[in-house]
């Protein structure tokens, strides 16, 4: 039966040649089925991952193992033989990455804190530190949890109160405000002594240079309203005159040259004396 579920496994791992989401699936609720045989098929993804020649398919391998220890739920089984190998083989595909896919290795181990003891991610950063020395070591939790363990954090002490202010009895101190700073002489006098003294607002009839006679108070003077200042005119001289209204003439007449005929004696009797003829001559 256990070489059934060997057999099984394996000819399914072999079908995974690239990041395939369905078949990494597929290879995770197998595992779930054969949880019995836990440590068979562990041996089996380790064999896998270290024969493949191809770094980006040793990373596909790896995103397998992950899958089965984050969804397989209710057993411990996955854990315990992965944690035993884990550190083997992350270092052994981070020695044949490139950058791109160290970076991915990185973001892979950093969601581990709660899948294996802060102990192997420690032993895990340490040895892959080895590979690069820009690895990051994370062993704040590893020093956090020890000292955590072994000392508790006291109480912070507050100061003592001065006996000269403890000794007046009914008087309740706060002594942090007590030992915040000391207190001078100016800031020991009373709240009353330190504040200003208001200015004084003489009234109006106790000034004897507003008194009128007899000592009585002289009267407010109204202020007098200045008129309105009116716009300057400039001198007649520099006016302009207007102008005098424009005559309108009549419109005139074409001249028209018109004879009026002469009767026939006046003519004749015209003419004669024009000519200094006799009249008794007949014109002809």
């Amino acid at each position: 039966m256990a070489n059934d579920v060997v057999r099984d496994y394996k000819r399914t791992l072999l079908e995974l040649n690239r990041n395939d989401k369905t078949k990494i699936n597929l290879l995770t609720m197998l595992a779930e089925d054969y949880v019995n045989y836990a440590a068979q098929i562990v041996s089996v993804i380790e064999a896998r991952l270290t024969d493949v020649p191809n770094p980006a398919l040793k990373l596909t391998i790896l995103y397998v193992a992950d899958s089965i220890l984050k969804n397989v739920q209710g057993t411990s089984a996955y854990k315990d033989q992965f944690a035993k190998i884990i550190v083997k083989m992350f270092v052994h595909i981070f020695q044949r990455s490139d950058e791109k896919q160290r970076a991915q290795l990185f973001r892979l181990r950093n969601t581990w804190k709660d899948l294996f003891p802060r102990s192997k991610l420690y032993e895990l950063d340490i040895k892959t530190r080895e590979v690069d020395s820009n690895w990051p070591v994370d062993n704040s939790q590893l020093s956090g949890s020890s000292s955590s363990n072994n000392s508790k954090p006291s109480a912070p002490q507050q100061p003592k109160p001065s006996s000269a202010l403890t000794d007046i009895p009914g008087v309740h101190v706060n002594p942090k405000f007590i030992g915040s700073r000391p207190t001078t002489s100016q800031e020991s006098r009373s709240p009353v002594q330190n504040q200003p003294k208001p200015a004084v607002v003489k009234a109006h009839g106790s000034d004897p240079r507003l008194r009128g006679r007899n000592g009585a108070p002289a009267p407010e003077t109204k202020k007098r309203k200045m008129p309105p200042v009116q716009p300057t005119v400039p001198p007649f001289s520099k006016r302009q005159a207007p102008s005098p209204p424009m005559m309108q003439q009549p419109p005139q007449m074409p001249l028209q040259h018109t004879t009026t005929p002469f009767p026939p004696v006046r003519l004749r009797c015209f003419l004669l004396r024009r000519c200094h003829l006799d009249p008794s001559r007949s014109l002809r």
